[in-house]
């Protein structure tokens, strides 16, 4: 294997590109590893402070006017990921896309409510209430082993 660092000071975010002839178990690993990276953290904004959260604290991510924002226990703040992005690096043993807007926090569900007709109410211990839109309910199911 062969290892090159090319720092440009005009990039904005970090950009890991692997070479291979072929998908094999060395670059799986390395996949994972550089996916993993500070996997049990992220970084949430609010106004002009910067916090490292703690993803056990996470209730939920969503989407809002182009923005993707994370609920906490502890508070709500802005991340500079797209869902889709944070679909790759969280756990999915315990985040789930539940809408085109949201991934929640198996961790922080208090209730499942059935009662809505196609779709499925997920309630949180802070109150908080979200849907699973159609699309997503076959997949939430067979994560929940239902």
């Amino acid at each position: 294997m062969k290892l090159s660092i090319k720092i440009d000071k005009s990039v904005k975010e970090t950009e890991v590109i692997i070479i291979s002839n072929e998908m094999n178990e060395e670059v799986e690993n390395l996949s994972k590893l550089i996916n993993s990276n500070g996997a049990n953290r992220i970084i949430g904004k609010n106004d002009d402070e910067v916090i490292l959260l703690d993803l056990k604290e996470v209730v939920r991510f969503y989407s809002l006017n182009k923005k993707v924002y994370v609920y906490t226990t502890k508070g709500e703040y802005e991340v500079n990921k797209r869902l889709y992005e944070l679909e790759e690096i969280l756990d999915k043993n315990h985040f789930v896309r539940v809408s085109n807007t949201d991934i929640v926090s198996l961790n922080h569900v208090k209730r499942l409510d059935f009662s809505f007709k196609g779709t499925i109410a997920i309630e949180f211990e802070i109150g908080d209430c979200v849907y699973v839109s159609r699309s997503y309910l076959k997949e939430f199911k067979r994560i929940l082993g239902m």
